[in-house]
Formats: structure tokens, C-alpha cells, sequence
């Protein structure tokens, strides 16, 4: 990640994407939160799925303990339940929902 900051300099947003939510292979909270902590010097646009995406609230924890913004995809509504307005999500500026485009399906 250090190599990728210096190449593109500060002013060029960089988001990582995890696919743990379409993985057999997923990584534990303390796993996820041991990559953030890593990744918070470089600046993240934001990380998405670090946790599987039945595990929100691992989501709202990573929130709350790690200056990386961190994208959910806890908005498929297609394949998962809808996200409720009591959604641990909701409540954590910290954390990104984004919908699921048809393409993922």
C-alpha cells in the first residue's frame, strides 16, 4: 500500500475492495480490524467488504475502531434482508452502504 500512496500521491483516492462477502475464505473481526489498523496511514477512500456481508455488525465494530471508512454491501435486498431503519449500520458514520449493482448479482 505504501508503494501504491507514493506512486499516486495524496490527492488520488484509493479504495480497496476485500470480497470477503463473496469468498468460502473470510476473515475474522480481529483479522479485519488487525488490516485496517494497518491500512490507516495510506489514506483510504474506503474498504469494502473486510467482513463477510452477514456479519454487519462486525461492520459497525470495524466503524467505530479504525479510521478506514469501511463500505458494507448491506444493501442487496435481492439476495439478503432489507436493512431496517434499526440497522446497526445506520447509527455509524464510520461505515458505507453500498447497494449491490445488478451486475454482482
Amino acid at each position: 500500500m505504501a508503494f501504491i500512496r507514493r506512486q499516486v500521491g495524496k490527492d488520488v483516492k484509493v479504495m480497496l475492495d476485500g470480497h470477503i462477502g463473496n469468498s468460502l475464505r473470510t476473515w475474522d473481526r480481529g483479522t479485519a480490524l488487525a488490516v485496517m489498523k494497518a491500512l490507516e496511514p495510506y489514506d483510504l477512500f474506503f474498504f469494502e467488504e473486510p467482513l463477510h456481508y452477514t456479519d454487519p455488525w462486525g461492520d459497525a465494530e470495524l466503524g467505530r475502531r479504525t479510521v478506514v471508512p469501511i463500505a458494507g454491501a448491506a444493501l442487496d435486498t435481492h439476495y439478503h434482508c432489507p436493512m431496517a431503519a434499526d440497522h446497526p449500520l445506520w447509527r455509524f458514520p464510520n461505515v458505507i452502504l453500498t447497494p449491490q449493482s445488478p451486475a454482482r448479482g
